[in-house]
């Protein structure tokens, strides 16, 4: 950062700074002004809760984490960029800086900061700092080269290729025999492995095509990070396919949302209690309940239900009746119930 101060007595870079603001404010005023002119309360909502609440934390939406929370968050959320940005700043002159890399070098360090004096945290809001992370990765490809380490990687994906799709293949058997049935359902109860033949396809072509590229190439030359980047499509592209149907079953919210729907009356009014925030949307987008949440002080005589999401029961005076629980497939960490007043 401190390498860009000296330009400020620069009027170019003075007028690039200009221009830079001048155009965020074309491209966000105009939306800003929309959201005032169709409703003031919502660009309060936005403005004040979902963007200054949310980093002061006078409010009591989102996760709450510690400061350092994103230092350690990066160890595996940036892996293998943050190593190979490393790998960069020792190999090259850190006095003779490439303006992309010094752009994206301060990119990184105030989204960093920023975010970590934020009150609420967690690894989706870290995504921005994965693209000036990528970009000076990037120049570091060239002399990444490790012979030895690009062999093993080399052996160890086509090692996976014919692991991963024969697991694969046997999860999804519908004939499959007994144990592996009863292991699978100790994890995720009541799954029906139904085979799906496109999906096999694809996860039998990209592997192959994949392997292909890594055999044409000479791995005495070829980055080392290339191996590591094809093994890594190699994983995702046969879990994403042959492990898709067991993931859709397990984190899929309709079954479980699909039940309160039947056991609260249609336009009742529903409070809730820990229910996080994409879980609430997720239930107003299967459900069309809106809940009111305890947490902002929402507590309504009038409404009959209370949903709460946690891992026991706490008993309510005024909400002691339960009625229906349930939880997705398999899942610990995420369990509903819903209360019945007398």
């Amino acid at each position: 950062m401190f390498l860009y101060i000296g330009q400020l007595q620069k009027k170019s870079f003075i007028n690039s700074i200009l221009i830079a603001l001048a155009v965020t404010m074309l491209l966000s005023f105009p939306w800003i002004l929309a959201l005032w002119h169709r409703s003031t309360e919502l660009l309060h909502l936005w403005f004040w809760d979902n963007n200054l609440g949310r980093f002061l934390g006078t409010n009591n939406l989102g996760p709450k984490k510690g400061h350092l929370f994103y230092l350690y968050t990066l160890s595996w959320y940036a892996f293998p960029a943050l190593p190979m940005c490393l790998l960069y700043f020792l190999t090259k002159n850190r006095k003779v800086l490439r303006d992309g890399i010094s752009v994206s070098l301060i990119f990184f360090m105030v989204t960093f900061f920023t975010l970590s004096l934020s009150s609420d945290a967690r690894e989706l809001y870290a995504l921005p700092l994965l693209l000036p992370l990528s970009v000076i990765a990037a120049a570091a490809v060239p002399i990444s080269v490790i012979p030895s380490f690009s062999s093993f990687l080399k052996g160890l994906s086509f090692s996976l290729i014919l692991l991963l799709i024969f697991i694969g293949l046997l999860v999804n058997l519908p004939f499959a025999f007994s144990p592996l049935r009863e292991f699978v359902n100790s994890f995720v109860p009541g799954y029906n492995p139904d085979i799906n033949p496109l999906l096999v396809i694809i996860s039998l072509a990209a592997p192959l095509a994949v392997l292909i590229v890594i055999m044409k190439t000479d791995s005495s030359k070829t980055p080392t990070v290339f191996y590591f980047s094809c093994l890594m499509t190699i994983i995702w592209s046969i879990i994403m396919t042959l492990g898709l149907p067991l993931i859709d079953y397990s984190k899929r919210y309709s079954d479980v949302f699909s039940q309160i729907q039947m056991i609260v009356p249609k336009g009742e009014c529903v409070i809730s209690q820990g229910l996080g925030e994409p879980q609430r949307a997720m239930l107003h987008y299967y459900t069309g309940i809106k809940t009111s949440r305890v947490e902002n002080g929402s507590l309504n005589e009038s409404c009959h239900y209370l949903l709460r999401q946690g891992k026991t029961t706490t008993e309510k005076k005024s909400f002691h009746d339960l009625i229906w629980s349930g939880s997705r497939p398999g899942e610990e960490d995420e369990f509903y119930e819903v209360f019945k007043t007398h």
